[in-house]
């Protein structure tokens, strides 16, 4: 219990909480952006150190986990605004 509480700390201490603040502010989110690369990490390498966007399947592969994952996300909130829109 006891790693699990340190790794929680310092997760928070380190990650969470100086992103929130300095995602208040205009330059720390374009920095954070270049330094993690586009759209958290899908242009990387795999184990082999190749991009995972070097053929056309994987490409496509990868693309299409965005669509699923981002287009419910734009589609719920445009409900939401639809329903409820002075809320």
């Amino acid at each position: 219990m006891a790693p699990a509480a340190i790794e929680f700390s310092r997760n928070l201490g380190l990650a969470a909480i100086p992103e929130t603040i300095g995602g208040l502010t205009i330059v720390m989110p374009i920095a954070l952006g270049l330094y993690r690369g586009w759209v958290g990490g899908i242009v990387s390498v795999d184990h082999l150190h190749q991009s995972r966007l070097r053929t056309a399947g994987s490409a496509l592969v990868d693309v299409a986990w965005i669509y699923v994952l981002v287009v419910p996300l734009f589609a719920i909130g445009s409900m939401w605004e639809y329903f409820y829109p002075g809320a």
